[in-house]
């Protein structure tokens, strides 16, 4: 078995999993079709590897190589084996194939468009520190939340929800999102964001949403976020089609 990493493609073929914990991929690395998972925290790679002939496809398993290249690139050491015919399964059946460095962004969901709302952790961090949000219709003044949140608030709506909320509708369409800014006592020391972004028409019982909320404008390695997140689905589940924001805004 060899692997070739020249021409990464670069088409879409990523899901992220429920959990946020892997990033599932199907992609071409040259002539072979990769299908892998990605485990974003450890960085290790584990999949299969499909041939341009056809036949059986191979397993591989890849951590991150001991050197890494500058810029955007993620070198990996790779190992290949074929399918365990009988158990016990043993490490030796696996051999080094070759360090293959791929962009970063092969393991990555194509960036969002502009306007739209990021539903992965890290990349919607910084998309909020950026403050990218602000450009959307916003109430007019920090206030008392009163809603689940607590403390001082401000809210911004997209496009999408800004006008299905004036249309007055029952559900809410995909790509709608709000932003609401987490204020201290003094209504002016940002402390944190919520976010709701709806990733299809059906609202599932609040599994058609991604839920966001972090109490950190520099850190956001710990925030309370995912699909249909429990949490979140339980207060709004109060709104209509789960937003309980006031409109017109105030």
């Amino acid at each position: 078995m060899a692997l070739s990493h020249r021409g990464a493609a670069a088409q879409s073929g990523v899901q992220v999993t429920p959990d946020g914990k892997q990033n599932l991929i199907s992609k071409d690395v040259g002539d072979q079709r990769w299908a892998i998972g990605y485990d974003r925290a450890s960085g290790v790679v584990t999949g299969n590897v499909f041939f341009p002939g056809g036949g059986a496809a191979a397993f591989v398993w890849c951590e991150r190589a001991a050197e890494q290249p500058g810029g955007d690139d993620v070198a990996l050491s790779c190992f290949g084996a074929d399918a365990c015919s009988v158990a016990p399964c043993t490490p030796e059946q696996w051999t080094f194939l070759a360090t293959v460095t791929l962009p970063a962004a092969f393991f990555e969901p194509p960036p969002a468009a502009s306007g739209a709302v990021p539903t992965s952790s890290a990349e919607l961090f910084a998309w909020l520190q950026d403050g990218r949000y602000r450009s959307f219709a916003a109430e007019t003044a920090v206030h008392p939340s009163a809603g689940p949140h607590g403390g001082a608030v401000r809210t911004f709506v997209n496009g999408a929800l800004e006008r299905s909320l004036g249309a007055g509708s029952a559900a809410h369409p995909a790509g709608s999102a709000a932003v609401k800014e987490l204020y201290a006592a003094d209504r002016s020391t940002l402390t944190g964001w919520a976010v709701e972004v709806k990733l299809q028409d059906d609202s599932a019982g609040g599994n058609g949403w991604y839920w966001y909320e972090v109490f950190s404008t520099t850190d956001g390695s710990r925030p309370i976020e995912g699909v249909g997140n429990a949490a979140c689905t339980g207060c709004h589940a109060q709104g209509d089609d789960y937003v309980r924001i006031p409109f017109p805004l105030q």
